[in-house]
C-alpha cells in the first residue's frame, strides 16, 4: 500500500528520527499509523539529466518548493551535518524505481531515511 500525502497537510513536527545502524530513518506520525518516510507527489516540474538511474528535477510549483524547503529546514534543525537535499535552483536528486520518467505526469517520490556519506547525512529520495 503506497500513502501520498497532501503537501498541504504535512506538518514538521510529525517528522521523528530513528537511528537504525549508520542509518537513520525518517518516519511520519499520524497519530494512528507511523509511515516510513514522507511520500508526495511532484506535479510541475522539468528534468534536468537522468544518468545511471539518478534524476535530477527542477521543481517548477513554488507552494511544493516552499514544503519542501521546509521539510529540509527541519531535517537541517534536527541533524547534525546535514547536506541539503533542495539546491539554490529549486532542484532534487532522485534515485528512480525504474528508467521511466515523464514531465508530463505527476511523480511520487519518498523521502525516507538519511544515510552517512563521509562525514554528511544525505536524505535518500526515491521515485514509487
Amino acid at each position: 500500500m503506497i500513502l501520498i500525502l497532501k503537501q498541504e497537510n504535512i506538518d514538521t513536527k510529525r517528522i521523528k528520527f530513528k537511528l537504525i545502524r549508520s542509518v537513520i530513518k525518517l518516519t511520519y506520525d499520524l497519530d494512528y499509523l507511523l509511515l516510513i518516510g514522507i511520500t508526495i507527489t511532484v506535479s510541475a516540474f522539468k528534468i534536468k539529466n537522468i544518468f545511471n538511474k539518478m534524476c535530477s528535477i527542477e521543481l517548477q510549483d513554488n507552494k511544493q518548493i516552499d514544503k519542501l524547503k521546509e521539510i529540509d529546514n527541519y531535517i537541517d534543525n534536527n541533524i547534525k551535518n546535514y547536506k541539503r537535499f533542495l539546491n539554490d535552483d529549486n532542484s532534487i536528486k532522485i534515485k528512480l524505481h525504474n528508467n521511466l520518467i515523464n514531465s508530463n505526469r505527476p511523480l511520487n517520490i519518498t523521502i525516507n531515511n538519511l544515510k552517512k556519506v563521509y562525514d554528511y547525512y544525505k536524505v535518500q529520495i526515491y521515485t514509487l
